[in-house]
């Protein structure tokens, strides 16, 4: 599995990829395993009072898991997971 991160989820996590040291089942195991390597504020861009933040657009395979089961989505170890926080501008 690879996750790529970007714009400030990157700037959190110092890299743009990362590769899971096991292999978490869902999403959201993913992003509990992502907040015990590089820190709380990177799970609390991603998660948001349970679930997935509005800030946040996850695609795993290029579908986007908000269309899937959110944090319950299924990852498997081929997979690759691209994390996007919103960003905003003029």
């Amino acid at each position: 599995m690879i996750v790529k991160l970007f714009a400030g989820i990157r700037d959190i996590a110092g890299t743009p990829e990362v590769h899971p040291s096991g292999a978490p089942d869902t999403l959201g195991d993913l992003v509990a395993e992502l907040s015990g390597r590089y820190g709380e504020a990177l799970g609390a861009g991603i998660v948001e009072d349970g679930r997935l933040s509005d800030f946040v657009v996850v695609l795993v395979n290029g579908r986007n898991v908000r269309l899937d089961a959110g944090l319950a989505t299924a990852l498997g170890q081929d997979d690759e997971v691209s994390i996007f926080p919103l960003v905003s501008g003029g």
